[in-house]
């Protein structure tokens, strides 16, 4: 379920859903989702020969390179790469009959970006 602005204030208040340090809602809120803001440092997957992940034994095994952007500088994710960021905020979701689910989407503040940045995420 997508929750509406009122929604959103509605569970935040209800601390359903906790956002630390909570965001400037008329600068972050719109109808039905609230911005949040990007740490600077990203997990960027390196391109590689290995056919897959054995996640018992990747001590010796580098698929991520860390890339800090300096303030106020652009991330550009190129076509096809992916990347792990976080948040300047910290998030706290409900757990619904021991699953976790949030629709987390990312919305490009370019013309370019917008049709290529959503994202599903489960937990």
């Amino acid at each position: 379920m997508i929750l509406s602005d009122r929604d959103i204030k509605k569970a935040l208040s209800q601390k359903r859903i906790v956002i630390k340090p909570l965001p400037d809602f008329e600068q972050a809120l719109s109808a039905c989702a609230i911005d949040l803001r990007l740490h600077n440092d990203f997990e960027v997957f390196a391109h590689t020969s290995i056919p897959y992940f054995d996640l018992k034994n990747m001590s010796n095994v580098q698929v991520t390179q860390k890339i800090t952007i300096e303030k106020d500088k652009p991330f550009i994710l190129q076509p096809g790469e992916f990347a792990l960021a976080s948040t300047l905020e910290w998030i706290e979701l409900p757990v619904v009959r021991d699953f976790l689910f949030f629709y987390l989407s990312i919305v490009s503040k370019s013309l370019v970006g917008r049709p290529t940045s959503q994202v599903w995420g489960t937990s």
